[in-house]
């Protein structure tokens, strides 16, 4: 599909020179690229700066009648990277607009424009000195701090569930239209915008999450003080029988209030990949990755069967020690060993976004991963420019020992089956819900591969959510697909009135989240 050339002119009139890129440029080529095999294609790329220039484009595509697919920095690995969930869609790459609009360092926020990455935000507060953190998320430092919440990223430290931390959204709706939610709203009169999530009525926040209802084009980041003490606490487990009981010691952890972090669990998949790239050769080139193999790496780097770690914050040291001998009492009762340590034994440092969890995409490369070229703090790690195969699956389980390890059970029984290795996360979401995050990593340019990670993710949604553990995140590879579970009840109905009557034109392009 192509947009009319009067809609070109139309669009290049009315921005800057530059601003709108055609689809004969290699950009676009580019734009089309995600992490596993897709075919939608771009029909141009636009670049608004402003939020008068992002009302311009909507009304333009209302009355030339094109779709438009905002993406804030783009950096959307393993759900569909740039990619629109429809073809002929006009991109609206929204990484023009990035300023940190507001900052208050004693009620602990940043206001700022989408096209903010966490690598932008970090620099702004250390430039001022700030004791504010950021969240560190599993993505890349370019990915964007609004992006990240608006599609319910998860992250580690204090607020690390992101769309819980995200108020007083700005939103352009196809219309032209923009309105504020929270207190930003009533304008400069409400001394409190930015303070408090909710404002006086309705709450229109949710809709703007994982949705096609508007372009959110600022919001205010709520953000935790770095704290005296910080220790992280890592767990492991020799079976996979010791995984529920280690769960269930998190849970407690977190709903008493002892831990203010969120929790990672891991398994030596994922801490294999981390840790390198697959061994071809020793495995002489079998796939998927042969048991005594991973036994092998367990044996020589300490992993175990399971993994779980979490950071202990406190204002001061007393507070702190006291703490992190109560998870460490709590996990070992668990049967789990425990060690602990500080920044000055290696541990993270508090909000610094880092590249090297992308590692883990280049697991299954037959090339060497940039991570491994050299001691470089920060690698040159692009997955969709290195022809990463990446899928996510993302599916929600109670936090409970019993359903982790029946949905980690799931996944890692069906997996295999199609050739890949079981690389499977939890993530704490909260002290009653956790992320079961399950991983396909594979090489792009093998042959087959795309189709069969593609067919793994989709029996993966179905396994999953037939045993009610549907998906939380969805990316472009979910569009129209029937193994995704439908609502029971009438919601999907009255969200398709509510897209009708915020997007009458059908401008924004849904498909991902089931809104048509």
């Amino acid at each position: 599909m192509t947009i009319a050339e009067a809609a070109l002119r139309r669009l290049e009139a009315a921005l800057p020179p530059g601003a709108v890129v055609r689809p004969e440029a290699p950009e676009c080529a580019a734009a089309n690229r995600a992490t596993f095999a897709t075919s939608q294609r771009i029909a141009v790329i636009v670049r608004p700066g402003s939020v008068e220039e992002v009302r311009s484009v909507l009304r333009i595509a209302s009355e030339e009648r094109f779709q438009v697919h905002p993406v804030s920095r783009g950096k959307n690995y393993g759900f569909g990277s740039r990619v629109p969930p429809r073809d002929g869609c006009a991109l609206l790459d929204l990484s023009r607009m990035d300023r940190v609009v507001e900052h208050d360092e004693a009620l602990g926020f940043i206001r700022v424009e989408p096209g903010v990455s966490f690598a932008q935000a970090h620099r702004f507060l250390t430039e001022r000195g700030s004791r504010l953190r950021l969240t560190t998320i599993g993505g890349p430092p370019e990915a964007s701090l609004v992006g990240n919440a608006l599609e319910r990223g998860e992250g580690r430290g204090p607020c690390s569930d992101a769309f819980a931390h995200l108020v007083d959204l700005e939103v352009v709706l196809s219309s032209g239209e923009v309105i504020r939610t929270g207190l930003s709203r009533f304008g400069g009169a409400a001394r409190a915008r930015g303070r408090h999530r909710w404002g006086l009525g309705p709450a229109l926040d949710g809709l703007f999450s994982q949705a096609a209802m508007g372009v959110v084009t600022a919001a205010t980041v709520w953000l935790a003080p770095a704290s005296e003490y910080v220790r992280d606490v890592v767990a492991t487990v020799g079976s996979a029988e010791g995984l529920p009981p280690m769960v269930d010691a998190f849970r407690e952890l977190l709903l008493e209030g002892t831990l203010r972090s969120n929790v990672v669990l891991w398994n030596d998949v994922k801490a294999m990949a981390l840790a390198g790239q697959y061994p071809y050769e020793a495995a002489g080139g079998r796939t998927p990755l042969p048991p005594e193999l991973l036994a092998e790496f367990r044996a020589r780097s300490g992993s175990g069967i399971w993994n779980g770690a979490t950071t202990v914050f406190a204002p001061d040291r007393g507070i702190g020690v006291t703490s992190t001998r109560r998870v460490r009492r709590a996990l070992v009762r668990a049967g789990a060993e425990v060690t602990s340590m500080g920044v000055e034994d290696g541990a993270e440092p508090q909000g610094v976004p880092s590249r090297w969890t992308l590692a883990v995409a280049y697991w299954r490369k037959r090339t060497p991963s940039p991570a491994l070229a050299g001691p470089e703090l920060e690698p040159d790690l692009d997955l969709d420019r290195d022809g990463c195969g990446l899928i996510w699956v993302d599916a929600a389980v109670p936090f409970t020992g019993a359903a982790a390890a029946e949905a980690v059970r799931i996944a890692g029984s069906a997996i295999p089956l199609f050739g890949f290795e079981p690389n499977l996360s939890l993530l704490s979401a909260g002290g009653r819900c956790l992320f079961l995050a399950a991983l396909i990593a594979y090489d792009r340019q093998a042959r087959g591969e795309d189709e069969r990670a593609l067919a793994c993710h989709h029996a993966l949604v179905r396994e999953l959510g037939g045993a009610g553990f549907p998906p939380l995140r969805a990316g472009v590879e979910s569009v129209d697909l029937k193994e995704m579970p439908r609502a029971a009840d009438d919601s999907d109905a009255v969200l398709q009135r509510v897209k009708a009557a915020m997007d009458p034109a059908g401008v924004l392009a849904g498909g991902k989240h089931g809104q048509r």
